[in-house]
């Protein structure tokens, strides 16, 4: 399933910039489709949850892109 950028920044209570941000830092990927537009998927949604959960429990986002090596989902 797609979302976009709204849905997926609605569910995790984050703001469309912040999304672009974890895209910048390389902890999710996406692809632009035909359209221009971006989606993420259940993977993407299930990557930021997993960063979010070790961020609540104090571990800096740039530790937590380092533990799992940039590209690699937790």
């Amino acid at each position: 399933m797609k979302y976009h950028v709204r849905d997926v920044a609605r569910i995790l209570g984050i703001t469309p910039g912040a999304l672009h941000f974890f895209e910048k830092q390389n902890i999710i990927n996406t692809k632009k489709e035909r359209n221009g537009y971006r989606y993420y998927d259940e993977e993407n949604v299930f990557c930021l949850l997993s960063y979010f959960k070790y961020h609540s429990i104090g571990m800096p986002f740039k530790d937590i892109g380092k533990h799992f090596g940039g590209q690699e989902k937790p």
